[in-house]
């Protein structure tokens, strides 16, 4: 590894690598969601015990994003899960703004309340936040959740962020409950957020993280698309189109590369990613530069 390139610290007993010139850093602060949707990856229920019970607390959380801004990072984003379940979530966004770096979120929008979206006005994340919409009608969103009474809470935090002028966008996911809607879900977020090239909709189904639950796999590779029916999603506006290509030979390029034992392969297309590994209280941080990392033993 080239030290002119890299640093390397020591946190929380594990390794923690960066480059120096990263800009931006990735935080999955919680595995717990309010939602179950159909197609997640890695949620688990909003009360798991367990999950609780091996997530960072406060300080700890703090101590890494005091570290992130040493290191030189000027912007975090804050995932799960949904990381509004978190208590201390308020405390750890004054926390990394007081740090002066920016902030992106990703959330489902259903526990923004008057009193978070007021102080987002107040102090602002600088980045706009990121509400994943899975329908635009209840039928369709809760299709997706599995959780009734998500629709009207989504739509209320969506509310919240418009009535005070709050930069953000809608995602969506193109699952069987809403793949006949999603051009009036794209009309409609033109009406309420930030407007974008197109509505941002994941095409690519992950399987779970976790060795949970081989139904649940089995129900997410049932709704995989092929790759006709993501080059014709991909294909509608050609210009964004274009980005697609552009933006998928890339990365490819940076995941396809030499296997070895000792090489961890990332390829998430951003500077700097941070994810759990396994069920301990680990977190790998991982650079992606033009060449493969070797894991850190010891991890």
């Amino acid at each position: 590894m080239d030290d002119q390139r890299y640093s390397l610290k020591r946190s929380l007993g594990q390794f923690f690598v960066m480059e120096h010139d990263s800009q931006s850093s990735g935080y999955r602060v919680t595995e717990r969601c309010n939602n179950a949707c159909i197609h997640c990856y890695i949620n688990l229920p909003q009360d798991h015990a367990r999950a609780i019970r091996r997530e960072l607390t406060t300080d700890q959380w703090k101590d890494i994003l005091q570290q992130a801004a040493d290191l030189g990072a000027l912007s975090i984003r804050f995932t799960g899960g949904e990381p509004l379940l978190r208590d201390d979530f308020e405390e750890l966004y004054l926390f990394t703004r007081k740090l002066g770096m920016k902030v992106l979120l990703f959330t489902n929008g259903r526990l923004i309340t008057p009193a978070l979206a007021d102080l987002w006005r107040r102090i602002p994340p600088l980045q706009p936040i990121e509400i994943s919409v899975y329908g635009i009608t209840l039928e369709s969103y809760e299709a997706v959740s599995c959780c009734a009474g998500s629709f009207s809470a989504c739509m209320r935090g969506v509310n919240l962020l418009k009535e005070r002028g709050i930069p953000f966008y809608i995602k969506s996911t193109r699952l069987p409950p809403n793949s006949r809607e999603l051009g009036a879900l794209e009309q409609w977020s033109t009406t309420v957020s930030i407007k974008k090239d197109s509505l941002p909709v994941t095409l690519l189904l992950n399987m779970r993280a976790r060795r949970d639950s081989s139904r649940k796999n089995h129900l997410i590779s049932s709704m995989r698309l092929s790759p006709e029916e993501v080059v014709a999603h991909e294909s509608r506006y050609a210009e964004s189109y274009q980005k697609y290509v552009k933006y998928m030979m890339e990365y490819c390029t940076r995941s396809l590369g030499p296997k070895a034992d000792l090489l961890f392969l990332v390829g998430l297309g951003i500077p700097l990613v941070s994810m759990p590994m396994g069920f301990c209280r680990c977190v790998c941080y991982c650079v992606i530069p033009k060449w493969d990392i070797p894991c850190v033993k010891g991890l």
